[in-house]
């Protein structure tokens, strides 16, 4: 089985995303056991920036660049995904609330992630003494893990859930 250059990307995009996303609770545990572990905890913080600034990364210069493409003409079949989401005037808030809010939101996890990880880093044998500092962090790591998640979803739906349900209701009303 190959993959094409966009199959690859998007595959890297995605397990990215879900191993910073499932790294969540691990994140969590470790910031709600001041004193143990912290060395690990630090370890694993800077593991999940990595995997959220990357997969970040990988979705606004890689992927992104693919949903606003301008495709040659062939069809209704080959507009991009935002070509054609615009095409069709009831979905045009598909775009313009649903991608555009995705694209910004998108970038509030790894800011989330990676001040968590540099605090625990550079600070990490004096968490123990400071409790404030937890809870802070702990939000941080929630606010992180619903950016993502938010992001992820919008991302799915904008690009494959909703132009398949589409065409399949186009295909019925074809049928008819």
């Amino acid at each position: 089985m190959l993959l094409t250059d966009r199959q690859f990307w998007l595959l890297v995009h995605l397990g990215l995303g879900a191993l910073y996303l499932h790294g969540f609770g691990a994140g969590l545990l470790g910031l709600s056991q001041p004193g143990r572990r912290t060395r690990l905890a630090s370890l694993g913080a800077a593991a999940l920036a990595f995997a959220a600034l990357a997969s970040v990364v990988t979705g606004t210069w890689i992927i992104y660049p693919w949903y606003r493409a301008i495709l040659p003409p062939g069809g209704e079949l080959a507009l991009s995904p935002k070509s054609w989401l615009l095409a069709h005037a009831h979905l045009t808030a598909w775009h313009s609330f649903g991608m555009e809010w995705k694209e910004h939101i998108a970038w509030l996890s790894p800011i989330f992630a990676v001040a968590v990880a540099f605090v625990m880093i550079r600070y990490r044998h004096r968490l123990q003494d400071v409790v404030e500092t937890h809870q802070v962090l702990r939000l941080l790591v929630i606010l992180a893990f619903v950016s993502g998640l938010v992001a992820g979803v919008l991302g799915g739906v904008l690009n494959k859930v909703a132009p398949n349900v589409f065409l399949m209701q186009e295909g019925k009303e074809e049928n008819r």
